[in-house]
């Protein structure tokens, strides 16, 4: 198996994809007692975006001993918005499915992966495979037996 430091545009795009669901937001910050403070504030994505590519970090250095980076590549992160549905919102979910595939197979190195923030992220992927499917025609006429 051979790992990498996903692209700063993955990191956005997963930001995105968690910041955009309020399940997910709800899962990232713990149960908030305000309905409105079910979503992430712009503060706490850049923090997530920082976490998501220490991970990253982390894991590849790990899987490569001998290869450290030079500093730290989450402390020059900042967040920006990803449009998630550019193409159509089933090519847009297949996307977000395949970025969030990617950022774990990645990360799935060492000790990373009994990481409690990969393992939601897993989850989070697995959420979205199941609304491709449930969006497709041959689900959709199948009974429910």
């Amino acid at each position: 198996m051979s790992a990498y430091t996903v692209d700063k545009f993955t990191i956005d795009r997963i930001v995105t994809i968690i910041a955009n669901n309020q399940r997910f937001s709800w899962f990232i910050k713990g149960k908030p007692e305000n309905y409105a403070l079910c979503f992430l504030t712009d503060e706490e994505k850049e923090k997530l975006g920082k976490r998501l590519w220490k991970m990253n970090r982390l894991s590849v250095e790990r899987r490569y001993k001998n290869r450290k980076q030079d500093g730290k590549i989450e402390d020059v992160y900042f967040y920006e918005p990803v449009n998630l549905f550019s193409y159509s919102a089933q090519a847009g979910k297949a996307q977000q499915y395949k970025s969030l595939q990617c950022f774990i197979y990645q990360c799935s190195e060492g000790l990373i992966a009994d990481c409690k923030l990969l393992k939601m992220i897993e989850s989070f992927k697995n959420t979205i495979a199941n609304e491709i499917i449930e969006a497709l025609p041959e689900y959709q006429k199948a009974g429910w037996e």
